[in-house]
């Protein structure tokens, strides 16, 4: 959730797809406002004259994703702008700009990275951007549960069962943590992740086919559900700990606390444990020391993260053998050398003490 330090637009070409009509002086000042916006934006990512006052304060960095469109989540890339549609919103004054953002590698080939949404109120001569999300929800159910504010896709029914059993959680939650309070949440209930990200304004990017279920934790507070369903406690963690620890933790460790206070796709953490240790005894010749990049694709039965559950055994091991201060100063600790450190372990000796663990009955958070 963190950001990247903020890399200038290198070889930065903005194009217009030539069927827009460009007869038409609202399109053109669309165009030009546009242009002026993505040139400028990687200035500063919590202030810009172009883009709506309030969505700074809702979502902190409301156009972040376009930030990391442009540049991939590597960094390694440059993804070109190109505004391949303008369309009425059906709210007067208001448009919805459809942005394409590709990369030209050679004359025979080119990759699509996404296409992008954002929303344009013209003022006379004066244009406002804002994010996708909040037309998106218009005119979808609102619904408070504690201090979660629920926005229920159409397409889905709203479940208090569900949301009531978040609460519980929420309840353990502020325990394990020491005693702290509850924190309001905006909570998005989509059904699946490519509903997810049509909701943030995508109507393409690989990562809406990923997989069947899925979310986000975003800024403020925000929480990005893809698995339909009004409970999804491993988000809920990640909120929690940017809350209350730090907006700076450790990747591996961050993914391994809501794996193991949350589990993962609706499904607990001790039965990911079972799956894991099935694995590795199957495949021996596995090394979890291989696979310490939180976001590598890497799955068994399909929902069982490799890399979240090493974080996970990380932090149960922790727990276990020095308690929850040092967990927690543990988990603030960016770079696993150090966290390998203070376990007393190494890269080399990693799979034999984490399998260790695996063999012994999951230690419980509470």
């Amino acid at each position: 959730m963190g950001l990247a330090h903020l890399s200038a637009q290198t070889d930065y070409h903005f194009t217009l797809n030539p069927n827009i009509d460009t007869t038409k002086a609202v399109n053109r000042l669309l165009t030009a406002k546009l242009e002026s916006f993505l040139s400028t934006k990687n200035q500063d990512l919590k202030q810009n004259d172009l883009w709506k006052a309030a969505d700074f304060a809702e979502f902190q960095f409301p156009y972040r994703d376009i930030y990391y469109i442009e540049k991939g989540w590597s960094q390694k890339h440059h993804y070109n702008p190109t505004l391949i549609a303008i369309s009425p919103a059906g709210i007067t004054d208001t448009y919805i700009l459809k942005i394409a953002f590709m990369e030209t590698q050679d004359e025979h080939l080119s990759h699509l990275r996404a296409i992008y949404n954002i929303v344009a109120q013209v003022n006379s001569k004066e244009v406002t951007f804002s994010r996708y999300v909040n037309y998106a929800i218009r005119n979808w159910p609102i619904r408070k549960i504690g201090e979660i504010t629920y926005y229920s896709s159409p397409q889905r029914s709203f479940s208090e069962a569900e949301a009531r059993a978040q609460q519980k959680f929420i309840f353990f939650l502020c325990d394990f943590l020491g005693g702290v309070e509850p924190i309001p949440i905006t909570y998005y209930s989509c059904t699946n992740p490519s509903e997810l990200f049509n909701l943030k304004g995508f109507d393409y990017t690989y990562e809406m086919f990923f997989s069947e279920t899925g979310g986000l934790a975003g800024f403020n507070n925000h929480l990005y559900s893809g698995n339909n369903s009004d409970r999804y406690v491993h988000e809920v963690v990640h909120l929690y700990l940017y809350t209350y620890l730090s907006t700076q933790l450790n990747p591996l460790l961050n993914e391994g606390m809501a794996m193991y206070l949350g589990g993962s796709s609706g499904i607990d953490y001790t039965t990911h444990r079972t799956h894991l240790a099935a694995y590795l005894k199957k495949h021996p010749q596995v090394q979890l020391k291989d696979h310490l990049n939180p976001y590598e694709d890497f799955y068994v039965n399909k929902d069982t993260s490799v890399p979240y559950m090493i974080g996970a055994l990380l932090c149960e091991l922790a727990l276990k053998e020095r308690g929850k201060k040092f967990l927690f100063d543990l988990i603030r600790k960016t770079d696993n050398e150090d966290v390998f450190s203070a376990l007393e372990m190494t890269v080399e000796n990693l799979d034999q003490k984490l399998k260790d663990l695996l063999s012994s009955k999951t230690f419980p958070p509470y």
